[in-house]
């Protein structure tokens, strides 16, 4: 009786083990997206408020501003509003990046807690690939990067001359929409967007599929991961990034879609080693048998 019930502890064990994990994943992937959709709103509030400052910093703006302030005819309100948005604008701004981090932290700390108290690998990879997919969701929604070109001019201080905000879902309906550059959009539409849902899709699809099915997945997965080019797409932006900070006008600034985005391709490039190497060694266990 006492072996049976021990029998019956050991196979228990790590279902509950397994039971809890599941709970930590759901929990975490839910308050995860809760801090991507806060850091996301912020962003594009921040993108808000940076055009509006931009517009105010306009070369007739501030002719216009500087006029009533030689002849006494700027408004105190006026100035406050400015100040109070241009405040505004850098709490938005710090807001944005506090929940990105936010999302990181618990991300990573919940797939961790995860992962020690079921230690299934298969849950890994499913806790990463959850995470995947939020992140690739916030940084395609989210504003990238900004480009501001700015001037100081004599008697009227500094002067926005150009601003110019984007996420990357924003740029490619420019492209295919308005700009009507298909040929530029649909390679983006496919190597930042096709590519990676259907990587992320079939790797979750691996990760819960039988042995028998999983090797056809994970050698298409193989065969595709060099036609999914995020990692690239990311190198990119950040060339572009470092090119336009040592222009003399212009001022860039990398915001949360570039650094969501980032975590997605760091994380997919993990979860497919990952599974790649699960299905390795579920080959070689049951060659041995």
């Amino acid at each position: 009786m006492t072996d049976l019930r021990r029998l019956l502890a050991e196979e228990r064990g790590p279902r509950i083990r397994g039971v809890v994990g599941v709970i930590i994943l759901a929990v975490t992937t839910i308050l995860a997206a809760g801090f991507a959709w806060k850091s996301y709103d912020a962003a594009v509030e921040y993108e808000k408020s940076a055009r509006l400052l931009a517009e105010q910093a306009a070369p007739d703006a501030k002719v216009k501003n500087r006029l009533k302030e030689l002849f006494f005819l700027l408004d105190e309100e006026e100035v406050r509003a400015i100040e109070e948005q241009r405040g505004r604008a850098s709490q938005l701004r710090d807001e944005s990046h506090e929940a990105f981090y936010l999302f990181l932290a618990l991300a990573m700390g919940g797939v961790a807690a995860a992962y020690a108290i079921s230690r299934q690998r298969r849950q890994l990879s499913v806790g990463i690939l959850l995470i995947c997919s939020v992140a690739l969701v916030a940084g395609l929604a989210s504003p990238a990067m900004a480009v501001t070109a700015s001037k100081s001019l004599d008697m009227v201080g500094e002067v926005v001359l150009y601003f110019e905000s984007k996420g990357i879902w924003a740029t490619i309906t420019n492209l295919i929409g308005s700009g009507g550059n298909f040929y530029i959009g649909i390679p983006i539409f496919l190597f930042s967007v096709a590519f990676p849902t259907l990587k992320t899709g079939l790797l979750l699809f691996a990760t819960l599929s039988p042995q028998e099915k999983r090797q056809r997945i994970v050698t298409f997965i193989h065969r595709m991961g060099k036609w999914s080019m995020a990692d690239v797409f990311v190198v990119g932006w950040f060339v572009g990034y470092l090119a336009n900070k040592h222009q003399e006008l212009l001022r860039p600034e990398i915001q949360v879609g570039i650094l969501f985005f980032t975590t997605y391709a760091i994380l997919s490039g993990i979860a497919g080693a990952i599974v790649e190497s699960e299905y390795r060694h579920m080959v070689t266990a049951s060659g041995r048998r």
